[in-house]
């Protein structure tokens, strides 16, 4: 079916006309994906065409730079979020600790005063050995009821479970810098990584404001996350480090 070019560019927007040539010749075949260079075969068909297709390219560049700024968003939060459950795991760590130690002090202490009670008696040490007594069943119920151990251990499950979606972002980020993947395809992939997340969350414990500063201090102050090159070519063989 033969249409005027001329009559079309009176009645539809270069935009919209744009997008429609380009929509019907990716149906036919005639062009790669949207990343990748337009069939040079085409273009020389018609040298009104050009106008179209620098219009589409440009307009498309446009989308992949908004959908690589919200790729690069969620890749910060990713970040952040396997960070701060690191740190939840650790402060939990932290405290299992400190419990035991207080525990076993208690429980030493206690058994102490029981001793020094069978053999001399005095009422002081009565009263003291029931106190710590009760310190040490105080001690016993927070710990089963808590269970700071098992909360640390689920944060290090969360963490491990992010893990692979952070190096995901990050490899869907290179992939766009290197227009190796279709416009549709990053969409594609951002959406499964976004389902997998939603998975990973849902059933992640909760973090609090200590683990987040802890972890943001250190991802911008410590640079935990940040490797230089001389780091990074200390774990390599000669031949593979940057400088060979």
């Amino acid at each position: 079916m033969t249409f005027s070019m001329r009559h079309l560019r009176h009645n539809v927007s270069r935009v919209s006309l744009a997008r429609l040539l380009y929509a019907a010749a990716q149906c036919c075949g005639r062009l790669l994906h949207l990343d990748k260079v337009i069939d040079r075969n085409l273009l020389s068909c018609s040298s009104e065409l050009k106008w179209l297709f620098d219009i589409v390219k440009v307009d498309k560049m446009t989308d992949f730079s908004h959908l690589e700024g919200q790729i690069r968003e969620c890749f910060g939060r990713v970040v952040y979020t396997h960070k701060t459950h690191e740190k939840m795991a650790d402060n939990c760590a932290t405290t299992l600790r400190r419990f035991k130690i207080t525990q076993i002090w208690v429980s030493g202490l206690t058994a102490s005063g029981a001793v020094i009670a069978v053999f001399f008696d005095p009422v002081g040490v009565k009263g003291a050995t029931a106190f710590l007594s009760l310190l040490t069943l105080l001690i016993s119920g927070y710990m089963k009821g808590f269970d700071p151990g098992g909360t640390a251990q689920k944060h290090r499950d969360a963490a491990a479970s992010i893990w692979p979606i952070r190096e995901s972002y990050l490899s869907l980020i290179t992939d766009l810098r290197m227009n190796h993947i279709s416009y549709e395809d990053a969409i594609k992939r951002r959406d499964e990584l976004q389902a997998k997340l939603a998975t990973i969350y849902k059933a992640a414990p909760q973090t609090d404001s200590k683990a987040y500063l802890s972890a943001q201090k250190a991802l911008k102050d410590n640079e935990e996350y940040t490797f230089s090159d001389s780091e990074i070519d200390c774990f390599l063989p000669t031949t593979l480090r940057k400088d060979a």
